[in-house]
């Protein structure tokens, strides 16, 4: 018999069991298990926010601040 090949999709759902999360179609952030929870989390500093300037940064969308989140 043939062997199944993974796919993308199966090697990713393999790794989201803890270490990435998906959050959009292509887009996977790291993640770390909650002590409070033990579901996964964002493991980014500065939580969505954060990576969300990050992605829209590698997309060409521009963004910025407002001034409550800088101060």
């Amino acid at each position: 018999m043939r062997e199944r090949r993974l796919t993308l999709r199966d090697r990713m759902e393999d790794r989201i069991a803890g270490q990435l999360i998906r959050l959009g179609y292509g887009v996977y952030a790291r993640a770390a298990l909650s002590r409070l929870t033990g579901q996964p989390m964002l493991a980014a500093r500065g939580g969505l926010m954060d990576v969300t300037y990050q992605v829209f940064g590698k997309l060409g969308v521009p963004g910025e601040q407002t001034d409550a989140q800088r101060d």
